[in-house]
């Protein structure tokens, strides 16, 4: 039954707002109602109540990672939330958007204030018609507008929703959703270690650790010469979104963990880092 209902989002999502990559309104390529089976459409209705919750895997090319929440309520859906959070783990673009900041540092906010305009009308869009109103979303009044206002890539969205079906109603995680942050307070080497954690529904989504050296030179993305120990930064944050806590990583007397494959750089700096920001809890961000 639930790759019933996975199989039927999928396509439902997929026919109604294909269109929007090519800008291209089309009907005739909607499936008739007829084409959907009966039973597929009910499953909708008895979607178990919870909190559904999901994240791609790795942030694309310009630093983003998309992530989807939505809470189901007596089988209605309550609320629906797209967003993206930056691999700096400092900023969502939803955060962005409220603040008047373009996510490239551009002057011009046109494609950013472009892209809220239409998350905000396809939540909107789902919560009104409730996801399952098969009848009301095929409503050629509907979907000429809705089509007719969508232009940014739908596709990952879509495939958030068949990973959020797919997995069911989660329980919340361990620690309060916020920004984390620690910093050593003596240098390594020339260098003063930070992190910073981004948690969502109780869950660690993003994470970056980065090293300052006293004269200003960033280890992560000043220095050629420390491309490995970029890599292998990222194979540690990576596997501490995999396991949640950072008590479960391990690491000899020589700082040097058999954890993560393919590192080898000492990794007592980022545990302790990671330990002290969630044990100094979420932090308040300015909103000047």
């Amino acid at each position: 039954m639930q790759r019933k209902i996975v199989s039927f989002v999928s396509l439902l999502i997929t026919a109604l707002l294909t269109g929007c990559a090519s800008n291209e309104t089309s009907l005739a390529n909607l499936p008739s109602p007829a084409t959907i089976l009966s039973e597929e459409i009910n499953t909708l209705f008895s979607l178990e109540d919870g909190l559904y919750f999901a994240k791609e895997d790795d942030f694309n090319e310009e630093g983003w990672k998309n992530i989807l929440s939505f809470q189901i309520e007596n089988s209605k859906l309550m609320d629906i939330s797209f967003n993206a959070v930056n691999e700096s783990a400092a900023s969502t673009k939803k955060e962005l958007f409220l603040a008047g900041i373009s996510p490239s540092n551009s002057e011009n906010n046109e494609e950013i204030d472009s892209w809220y305009e239409q998350i905000q009308l396809l939540e909107s869009y789902f919560l009104y018609h409730q996801i399952a109103d098969y009848n009301a979303i095929l409503a050629p009044t509907h979907t000429d507008e809705l089509l007719s206002n969508l232009t940014l890539d739908i596709e990952p969205l879509v495939y958030l929703i068949e990973k959020a079906l797919s997995e069911g109603p989660i329980e919340l995680g361990p620690y309060i959703d916020g920004y984390y942050y620690a910093e050593q307070e003596e240098s390594d080497n020339g260098f003063k270690y930070f992190i910073r954690l981004f948690v969502q529904n109780g869950y660690i989504i993003a994470v970056h650790w980065n090293g300052l050296h006293e004269d200003g030179i960033s280890l992560m993305t000043d220095l050629n010469s420390e491309v490995t120990w970029s890599e292998q930064a990222t194979r540690l944050k990576k596997f501490l979104i995999e396991i949640q806590d950072p008590m479960l990583m391990t690491f000899n007397e020589e700082n040097k963990t058999d954890d993560v494959f393919g590192v080898s750089i000492e990794v007592n700096d980022f545990i302790e880092l990671v330990v002290e920001s969630l044990a100094n809890g979420p932090i308040i961000k300015n909103e000047n």
